[in-house]
């Protein structure tokens, strides 16, 4: 025997799913049953009411069919009704009709999926545990990841002011050619290098 979901057990899921304020998750609660009432024929809402508690279950038997109308439809009745914003609406309303599909029978899952078009159909089918991510590389080890900056930035750098053949980089740059270090003149006189032209 199917035990009934109450209305707690709805708000419960909504707050799990990050919706904390009470009074707006009653509000998506009662929109939501309202418009499924407006899309459900009488037999389909008697089926899904048999899994509700008696105060959600007069919420839902408040409504009678209006149309046949799509997902996009739903969320924004259940917009309208619980005056919140669209993406509001859409995640909510969908947190609650996954909640009311685990906890009604499956007939009457299947029932509603035969009945409703599929984009509705599978709001009421249970989902799968979400998988648990893979561990999460170190921060920054990839131009995807990454952030701004850098392990390594250029202005805590301290790079070497010259190419390593340098004379920058020498202490006593033409030291070998100098007069000062000693050795008097190049190393071939200016008369060879006029000769040999």
């Amino acid at each position: 025997m199917t035990t009934e979901l109450t209305t707690l057990d709805l708000l419960d899921a909504l707050a799990d799913a990050g919706l904390p304020d009470r009074a707006t998750a009653r509000r998506i609660v009662d929109a939501t049953l309202a418009v499924l009432g407006e899309r459900l024929t009488s037999d389909e809402s008697a089926a899904l009411s048999a899994c509700l508690a008696p105060g959600l279950r007069s919420v839902l038997a408040a409504s009678t069919f209006d149309a046949s109308f799509d997902a996009a439809e739903l969320y924004e009745r259940v917009r309208k009704r619980a005056g919140v914003s669209a993406g509001l609406a859409r995640e909510q309303a969908q947190v609650v009709v996954q909640t009311i599909g685990r906890a009604a029978p499956d007939e009457t899952v299947r029932r509603l999926a035969r009945a409703l078009p599929p984009e509705l159909a599978s709001l009421f089918e249970p989902r799968d545990a979400p998988e648990v991510p893979p561990p999460a590389a170190p921060a920054g080890t990839s131009l995807a990841t990454g952030r701004p900056g850098s392990r390594h930035p250029v202005s805590e750098s301290a790079p070497s002011r010259a190419q390593q053949h340098s004379v920058v980089r020498e202490d006593n740059p033409h030291g070998d050619t100098k007069i000062s270090s000693g050795r008097p003149g190049p190393t071939r006189p200016i008369a060879e290098g006029w000769r040999q032209s």
